[in-house]
């Protein structure tokens, strides 16, 4: 690549924001970004660029192939989009708590099934604060033992209280969350 100019190896597709990187360059102690190159074989890559303008004329640049971690980025998204979807089908909501119980991260999907934005929960409100009240405290200690033993629970069935008052009825799995020395951290689910 050496005194060639990105121009000409950039895709038709991606020219136009080449030309703009380039541009941006002058003037600036450096400048980086993402490009779409085409090899000589036709192969197209992702590279990142760092840019350094050395005068009005010259520009000194850096180029690393990461056409390998845009792949996995877009099977990453995608897969998640997939799990996204199967959650809102099954109507499935994902949780974490701290060793305490409290929440530290809750789905979007929480709005449609119990009526809360994750802002309500997340460091808001324990999980056994969601039960109903006449089985809260039963419930909050069959949980706690749980917590101790540092066991996973499947199909848990409950009672919970949504926003609104009413009653929704949930099956609830969670797995322990554990740190190096085998401490509590929390439990997801």
């Amino acid at each position: 690549l050496l005194r060639h100019s990105i121009i000409d190896i950039v895709t038709s597709e991606y020219r136009d924001d080449a030309v703009d990187f380039l541009e941006n360059v002058v003037g600036r102690d450096f400048i980086e970004g993402d490009v779409r190159i085409k090899t000589k074989s036709d192969q197209k890559l992702w590279i990142n660029l760092v840019a350094v303008s050395l005068n009005q004329k010259e520009i000194i640049g850096f180029a690393q192939d990461i056409t390998e971690k845009k792949q996995i980025l877009e099977a990453l998204r995608n897969s998640n989009s997939r799990f996204d979807e199967l959650a809102r089908q099954s109507r499935t909501v994902t949780w974490s708590v701290d060793a305490a119980g409290k929440y530290t991260f809750v789905s979007p999907l929480v709005l449609d099934v119990f009526g809360y934005t994750p802002d309500e929960l997340v460091e808001q409100v324990h999980f056994y604060d969601l039960f109903m009240e006449e089985e809260r405290e039963e419930i909050k200690q069959r949980f706690l033992t749980v917590f101790k033993k540092k066991e996973p629970f499947v199909n848990f069935i409950n009672a919970t209280r949504a926003k609104d008052g009413s009653e929704v009825i949930v099956s609830t799995n969670g797995l322990p969350i554990l740190d190096e020395e085998g401490n509590l951290l929390g439990y997801n689910g």
